[in-house]
C-alpha cells in the first residue's frame, strides 16, 4: 500500500523503527556469542568445549549473559519509544477519523454554528481552486470541507483556511450525511442555511456571489435554490440551469434543481437527509431532494441573478475526482433501485414556473417590495421528458354472425 495518509505513514515509520532495532539488537547478540564461540574453541581443553558451543555460551559466559541483557533492555526501550511515537502521531495526525486536527478541529469541537447561520459544505479532493474562489474578506458563512484526497499538503491548506476540515473519502452527498447529519449534528441544528457545493463551482463575483446567494434565500424564502451556469462555460444537464441574462430577473422558481450547488434551509436538508442512503453517488439526488420535500411550484429556484460555472472536466486532469469512487458507473442503478424500494419517483420534470423580476415602485403588477412575478404560460425543455406509451396493437380475430374477421385494438382493449 502506497499513499501519504497520515495513518498509513505514521504506523509504517514506528513498524520500521522497532524493526530495526530489534535487527539491531538480534545482530548483536549474535555477534558476542560468536565472539565467545572463537574463544571457547581456542580452549579445547575447557570443559565447556564438550557441549555445544551456543548452548553453553548462552548459559556459562558472562560475556554472553550480559550481551543477551543489553540488547534484550534495547529492543524493549526501542519497542516502547515506537509504540510511543505511533500513538503520539496517531493522536495528533489521525485522532481516531483519518484527519489532522489543526485549528479547524478545536473550533468544530468548542465553538458554535457558522457565522449568520450560513455553512458552505463541500467534499474537496486535490484539484480546485476553490480556496481562492470561496474565501476571502466580508464572507457571511463559514466553510465546512470533507477531503477525500491522499495529500497531507493539500489536506493542511483547508485546515489552515477553512473553519471546519475533515479528512474522509466519499462523495459529497454522502459526507454530508456522515460528517453532519448523523456525527456532528449540533453543527447542523446551527446552520439556518446550508450551501452545498462540488468543489469545483466557480462564481464570476467569488466571495459576493456566495454572500447574495445566502441572502436571497432569506428575504424570499427559498427553500432550495441554486445559482444559475453560463452557458459558455459549463456544463448545462438541465436547460432549467441556464443563465437567462433578461435584465431585472432575480431568480424562477421551477420544479427541481441540480444538487451540484443547492442551497437549502436546515428543515429541507434534514428531510432529505431522513431518505437519503448512503449508496446513493450523485445520481438522483436531486430527485430525492423534490420526493423528500414536496414539489409545490414555489419550493424551488434557480438564482439568475447569481452567475456560477459548473466546468465540463477538470482543466489539469480531464476528468471528474468522482470517477474515483466505488460503484461510480454503477450509480444510476443504484438510484433507479433505491427509488423504486421507498416509493419515489425515478425523475422529475424540469419546468420553469415562475419568474420573479425587480421593477421601479409604482409598476403595474408589482408587489409592495417592487417585485414582478411572471408565469411561464409553457414548459421549459426538459432532461427526462415523460415517455409517450407506445400504441402497442395486437392482431386478433373474433367469429361475428359466423364470419371471421381481422381488427386491430389498442392492447389494453386485448
Amino acid at each position: 500500500k502506497t499513499t501519504s495518509h497520515p495513518s498509513w505513514l505514521c504506523s509504517a515509520a514506528s513498524v520500521r523503527a522497532c524493526g530495526c532495532v530489534r535487527v539491531c539488537a538480534t545482530m548483536g547478540y549474535l555477534r558476542e556469542i560468536h565472539r565467545d564461540r572463537e574463544s571457547t574453541l581456542s580452549n579445547p581443553g575447557s570443559s565447556d568445549s564438550q557441549s555445544s558451543p551456543i548452548r553453553t555460551n548462552k548459559k556459562s559466559s558472562p560475556c554472553a549473559r550480559m550481551a543477551l541483557l543489553k540488547n534484550f533492555t534495547l529492543l524493549v526501550a526501542g519497542t516502547c519509544v515506537g509504540i510511543a511515537v505511533c500513538l503520539t502521531k496517531y493522536s495528533l495526525y489521525c485522532n481516531g477519523e483519518k484527519k489532522i486536527p489543526g485549528p479547524s478541529e478545536r473550533i468544530l469541537t468548542w465553538e458554535g454554528g457558522p457565522r449568520a447561520g450560513n455553512l458552505v459544505f463541500t467534499s474537496a479532493g486535490d484539484h480546485n481552486k476553490l480556496l481562492e474562489n470561496w474565501v476571502g474578506p466580508g464572507m457571511n458563512y463559514d466553510v465546512f470541507i470533507a477531503y477525500y484526497g491522499d495529500s497531507s499538503k493539500k489536506y493542511l491548506e483547508y485546515v489552515e483556511k477553512c473553519r471546519w476540515v475533515v479528512w474522509h473519502k466519499g462523495s459529497k452527498i454522502g459526507n454530508f450525511w456522515e460528517m453532519l447529519y448523523i456525527n456532528h449534528r449540533p453543527l447542523l441544528d446551527k446552520s439556518e442555511y446550508i450551501f452545498m457545493l462540488d468543489d469545483d463551482i466557480w462564481f464570476h463575483k467569488n466571495v459576493s456571489d456566495i454572500n447574495k446567494m445566502f441572502e436571497m434565500s432569506r428575504a424570499h424564502n427559498l427553500t432550495i435554490s441554486m445559482p444559475s451556469f453560463a452557458p459558455e462555460t459549463s456544463r448545462v444537464s438541465w436547460p432549467i440551469t441556464r443563465h437567462d441574462p433578461r435584465p431585472n430577473l432575480l431568480f424562477t422558481f421551477t420544479s427541481n434543481v441540480e444538487f451540484n450547488a443547492p442551497l437549502l434551509t436546515r428543515a429541507a436538508a434534514i428531510k432529505t437527509m431522513q431518505i437519503y442512503d448512503p449508496s446513493i453517488i450523485g445520481w438522483g439526488s436531486c430527485h430525492l431532494a423534490v420526493c423528500a420535500n414536496g414539489d409545490d411550484h414555489r419550493t424551488f429556484a434557480v438564482v439568475h441573478s447569481v452567475v456560477s460555472t459548473n466546468p465540463p472536466l477538470r482543466h489539469d486532469t480531464g476528468e471528474r475526482e468522482l470517477h474515483r469512487l466505488q460503484y461510480w458507473e454503477k450509480r444510476k442503478d443504484v438510484w433507479e433501485a433505491y427509488a423504486d424500494s421507498i416509493g419515489c419517483r425515478r425523475y422529475y420534470e424540469q419546468i420553469n414556473y415562475e419568474s420573479v423580476f425587480t421593477s421601479p415602485p409604482g409598476t403595474a403588477g408589482a408587489t409592495d417590495g417592487g417585485l414582478v412575478h411572471v408565469l411561464h404560460p409553457t414548459k421549459a425543455p426538459t432532461l427526462f421528458p415523460p415517455k409517450p406509451k407506445p400504441k402497442e396493437t395486437r392482431r386478433w380475430k373474433r367469429w361475428t354472425g359466423g364470419t371471421k374477421v381481422g381488427c386491430e385494438h389498442p392492447a389494453d382493449f386485448c
